[in-house]
Formats: C-alpha cells, sequence, structure tokens
C-alpha cells in the first residue's frame, strides 16, 4: 500500500505603504538615477516641479556624438488620473514584494533594456521634461533649464508603454531605433 505525502506551501506576503505623489517621484527619480548624471541640485528641481505638478512627461535620450537619437525611456504622468485617484481616497498606494527596491517591476524592466540598449552602443544619454500649463514659465527658473532644441532622428523609433498598476496615473515606456 503506498503513502501519500502531503506538502504545505506557506506563502508571506510582505507590503509596504507610500503616499501616491512620493511613490510617482520615487519611480521618476530611480528612472533618472539610473539612466543619466543627473546633479542632485536638477534632481531635487525635478521633484519640486512634481510636487507643483509643472512637469508631466520626462524624457531620457539616447545620442550620438552627432546628436541624432537612437532611443528614448518616457515617463508621463496624468495629473487628471492623479487627481481622481485622490478624489476616490487612494492617497496611500501599498506595494508588495514584486517591487524590488521600491521599484515598479515595469519601471525597472524598462530601464533594464533601455541600459542594455545604451551599454550596447556606446552612446550618451540626456534628459528633457514636458511643462505643463501650470508650470509655464515657472520650471525653467526652477529647474534651471531652458528651452531644449528638438531632438533629431534618423528613423522613427519603435517602441511600447508599460502601464504600472498600483499607480494608474504614471506609464514609462522605451523606443529602440533599429540600426
Amino acid at each position: 500500500m503506498a503513502t501519500a505525502t502531503t506538502y504545505y506551501i506557506h506563502t508571506h506576503t510582505a507590503t509596504a505603504t507610500f503616499a501616491r505623489l512620493e511613490l510617482i517621484k520615487m519611480q521618476v527619480r530611480i528612472a533618472l538615477l539610473r539612466t543619466t548624471d543627473i546633479s542632485a541640485s536638477a534632481l531635487s528641481g525635478v521633484e519640486k516641479a512634481i510636487d507643483n505638478k509643472w512637469i508631466n512627461k520626462i524624457t531620457t535620450y539616447v545620442v550620438d556624438s552627432q546628436g541624432y537619437c537612437h532611443a528614448q525611456l518616457l515617463l508621463e504622468i496624468d495629473w487628471d488620473e492623479h487627481n481622481l485617484q485622490l478624489s476616490k481616497g487612494r492617497a496611500i498606494v501599498s506595494i508588495d514584494e514584486k517591487w524590488i527596491d521600491n521599484t515598479a517591476i515595469e519601471v525597472d524592466e524598462a530601464i533594464q533594456i533601455f541600459n542594455r540598449f545604451v551599454s550596447a552602443k556606446g552612446l550618451t544619454t540626456k534628459h528633457q521634461y514636458s511643462i505643463t500649463s501650470a508650470g509655464k514659465g515657472k520650471t525653467h527658473k526652477e529647474l534651471g533649464r531652458t528651452d531644449a532644441d528638438p531632438i533629431k532622428s534618423k528613423e522613427k523609433p519603435q517602441g511600447l508603454w508599460y502601464s504600472i498598476p498600483e499607480l494608474s496615473e504614471l506609464r514609462i515606456g522605451f523606443y529602440l531605433a533599429k540600426s
């Protein structure tokens, strides 16, 4: 007579909670620190601009020596969706252990793909911001920036976007040129 073996699987889920806006700033800060050589003062300016809803898109470009773009990493903040989440009483966001070092899975994955491309091509990065109507005229002074020249590209890059389920107002995308 065969004996049955019973196995018990115990799962444990750990969660952490963050203020919604702080978690957004954290994802932006992580992306900029991992993909650019942003200074501490510029990073502080970005955080202030997010606090004031002055920017809604942060783009890191991969450029060659002639200034042509070969890839982009984009973080977009939908402030209307953010306000909707707050109006529904969702000012606090819970994340679980799938978020490594408080980084959304989607953000981590996009950064890894982006950085592999940068390393493989041996190119450099630079970043820009898109200003909201509330930020017109304020962010240049606050961020110590000027209007950027248009980015040149030899070909249209292909890409995709990730939505972050825990932060419905934040999306991350990346575009890579074929060559």
